[in-house]
């Protein structure tokens, strides 16, 4: 039987991926030279109007993070000369600079002018400002990828996202606000590291990754590196370093400085900085219903009384500040001013 169910896996993800293939080669015949055209159009415009066609401040954040992450992974090495951290080191600087070195490059690029700059701001504004080409593009390589390893399989369920409005609106209040969640994630990061450098400083012993039992030792961490991961890993999704550190006996020297501690952690991650995430994404959020033409009852409710128009007419002055002011028209989640 699982002989067939092979035999349908790849007739339906050739299936599938011709479709992928169809689609795409679809938009890139009509969206490509969309962009083509802007871009040229954009060149032709800024060629009168701007004198620098380059921008070297784009690359300012930039420098300075890769100098941070460099350092880093200088002194972790210097410190750990025997820890194989390979990972930790390509994530630092292939995970967080280089997708925002091609951001920074575009935004270096003030007016591509040349063939190079040419081609990379086409294919860069047709991979960010052209979401449904680029989606279908990325299925299409999971597709290919799914004869490799069928897990990449399921990741086509994520096409509905191209299929749903209200799931359009869910990512994009989550895309908008990215800049200040970045900041917010950075306060994470300092938080985590502070608290990790003062908790092996005075609490080292009561670092714990895992429950042990009996007399099985207990493993902790012994330098901030690790302490800080596993205060990323347990201690910040439950607001409460309970998660990762030993209870302390009430009669212990250290128990009102481990309280004081503890309670700081739970007041600024569990409370402060969870607060400032959700608020700020309640703030961008879009509004995901359509709005309604106001009621008949809520369009007379807030428009002018006949009689009072007829006033108007007589009334003079008064009367025509009455109608100068704005008309409320209440729609289904707030009031616009007309």
């Amino acid at each position: 039987p699982w002989n067939y169910s092979v035999v349908l896996t790849y007739v339906f993800g050739i299936i599938n991926f011709l479709g992928y293939v169809t689609i795409v080669g679809f938009l890139g015949v009509t969206e490509i030279p969309i962009i083509t055209r802007q871009v040229d159009e954009k060149v032709r415009n800024d060629l009168q109007t701007i004198r620098e066609y380059r921008d070297p401040g784009a690359f300012n954040a930039w420098g300075v993070t890769l100098m941070f992450n460099i350092f880093f992974i200088l002194m972790h090495k210097a410190n750990y000369p025997h820890l194989d951290a390979t990972g930790l080191y390509l994530f630092l600087v292939l995970g967080i600079n280089l997708p925002w070195t091609v951001y920074c490059c575009r935004q270096y690029v003030v007016v591509p002018n040349t063939p190079h700059t040419r081609r990379f701001a086409i294919v860069y504004d047709l991979a960010v400002g052209r979401p449904f080409f680029r989606n279908h593009v990325l299925l299409m390589m999971w597709s290919v990828q799914g004869f490799l390893n069928s897990s990449y399989f399921t990741l086509m369920l994520l096409d509905i996202i191209n299929n749903s409005d209200m799931l359009a609106d869910i990512i994009r209040s989550i895309v908008r606000p990215l800049p200040a969640l970045g900041m917010i994630f950075y306060t994470f990061i300092i938080t985590v590291i502070i608290f990790a450098t003062f908790g092996l400083e005075n609490f080292e012993e009561h670092f714990v990754y895992d429950e042990y039992f009996g007399d099985e030792e207990a493993v902790g961490c012994h330098n901030v590196v690790s302490c800080s991961w596993l205060i990323f890993y347990k201690g910040v999704p439950a607001g409460d370093l309970g998660e990762v550190m030993d209870s302390v006996d009430r009669t212990s020297p250290s128990f009102l400085w481990r309280l004081l501690f503890d309670l700081c952690f739970f007041i600024w991650v569990g409370g402060e900085l969870a607060r400032m995430a959700r608020t700020h994404q309640h703030i961008q959020a879009p509004s995901l219903s359509p709005s309604r033409p106001p009621s008949a009852a809520l369009q007379h409710h807030h428009r002018p009384h006949a009689r009072h128009l007829r006033g108007a007419a007589r009334g003079g002055g008064h009367a025509r500040r009455y109608l100068d002011q704005p008309v409320l028209r209440v729609r289904s989640h707030a009031c616009v001013v007309r």
